[in-house]
């Protein structure tokens, strides 16, 4: 088993984590190339959320290019956004509803 995955460069996890793919799925998906991508994203922001009207959004904190908010929705909701700022816009955000 070792000679094997040394010789075509692979772990021994990712061996046999082909080889349950293949006897779940059949030789062929063993090989096909899959993505790395999450199935889910737990902390997106749901449709409804994006509909809600924010009432307020001060600036919690800021250090240099970077700050945080935290904004309160009309219904009670809250969300939080950590930005990073360049050159007068938003150059990188996060946000957590």
């Amino acid at each position: 088993m070792t000679s094997f995955c040394t010789e075509h460069g692979i772990s021994r996890k990712t061996f046999y984590v082909l080889l349950a793919r293949a006897r779940a799925e059949g030789p062929a998906a063993a090989l096909e190339p899959r993505s790395r991508r999450p199935r889910t994203s737990p902390s997106r922001i749901g449709e409804e959320t994006k509909e809600q009207e924010i009432t307020s959004h001060p600036i919690a904190f800021g250090s240099g290019e970077w700050t945080c908010v935290i904004g309160e929705f009309e219904g009670g909701g809250r969300m939080v956004t950590v930005a990073k700022w360049k050159d007068g816009a938003i150059a990188e955000e996060y946000i957590w509803a």
